[in-house]
């Protein structure tokens, strides 16, 4: 399988358009608030992506980047405290910080995710298709570029997106430190 993507910008006012047509037009809406830490041990990099539902953490993803794994793990009804906790005893007390709002729709064969980066107004969109093979992935990255202009969304090239991200991490990313903020940051600071 392969997953066609396409990423770019979206203005406030635009991301508020966009947000209400998809609400009113797409399917499977989702709406969370995401929060990544990156974690980095002496030997290898360990993220563990976060997904928050109703004030809790639904689901940890746990990569290890250096052996190309991946582990997930379904909490139910799992704090985000007790996981940060969980983390701090593994001796993970430090890493890299991003909280995300991400609002999700199924619209003409592609999921639509629009991104909020919460205190920073760099908001933009994914738009992502699935494939078989090259020529489907090639007619789906086709259609999802039609779909872009008929919004009215630029599409980032791929040094766009590395300027913009890098920018946006050096803007609204932060170092957790479990020592420092404690278990219940996220819930202070984000009411997570």
């Amino acid at each position: 399988m392969i997953e066609v993507e396409i990423r770019g910008p979206v203005a406030k006012k635009e991301y508020a358009k966009l947000k209400k047509l998809l609400a009113t037009a797409g399917e499977d809406i989702q709406e969370e608030k995401r929060v990544s830490v990156k974690y980095r041990g002496i030997d290898f990099g360990v993220l563990a992506d976060m997904e928050i539902q109703d004030g809790a953490v639904s689901k940890i993803t746990i990569r290890d980047r250096r052996a190309d794994r991946e582990v997930s793990l379904s909490l139910v009804g799992g704090q985000l405290s007790e996981t940060l906790k969980f983390c701090a005893s593994l001796g993970y007390m430090k890493g890299e910080v991003y909280v995300r709002e991400v609002f999700s729709a199924r619209y003409g064969g592609a999921m639509f995710s629009l991104v909020d980066p919460l205190e920073d107004e760099g908001y933009y969109y994914e738009a992502v298709m699935s494939a078989q093979d090259p020529v489907e992935a090639k007619e789906a990255k086709e259609k999802l570029e039609s779909m872009a202009k008929k919004f009215k969304l630029p599409q980032w090239t791929e040094p766009e997106m590395q300027s913009f991200f890098n920018s946006l991490a050096r803007r609204v990313n932060y170092t957790f430190d479990f020592t420092e903020h404690g278990a219940d940051h996220f819930k202070e600071k984000f009411n997570i």
